[in-house]
């Protein structure tokens, strides 16, 4: 088994790569909220709050993977979103299509002291 990972560097890389705001929220959302794809998928800007102190702002996941077993249904959390990306999504509010997989690019991944061509 391998693990795999981007460095600093190469993450960075890639949302700036993106050729449209779709795929470059939906990489920032895996990458800076730790999302998984299928959550990724059902993000709406009504599922944006800003946080008590006026300025942050936190995500809330409906359709969270289980890994308990305890849920029926998708798992629900809350988990903090960077003012960037809200101000992205929140900026493509009229175009934002998310939930369609096709559309997203599949992020490159290399081992260390392995930079990625493709």
């Amino acid at each position: 088994m391998f693990n795999v990972w981007l460095s600093r560097e190469e993450y960075r890389a890639i949302p700036r790569a993106a050729d449209s705001f779709e795929p470059e929220i939906a990489i920032r959302l895996m990458g800076d909220c730790g999302l998984r794809l299928t959550e990724v998928l059902g993000v709406t800007p009504s599922d944006i709050s800003r946080i008590d102190d006026g300025r942050h702002y936190e995500l809330e996941v409906t359709n969270g993977k289980d890994t308990t077993g305890s849920y029926d249904g998708s798992k629900q959390r809350e988990t903090w979103l960077p003012v960037k990306v809200e101000a992205t999504i929140n900026r493509t509010h009229g175009c934002l299509r998310l939930s369609d997989p096709a559309s997203l690019p599949m992020p490159c991944r290399s081992r260390r002291n392995h930079h990625c061509t493709r």
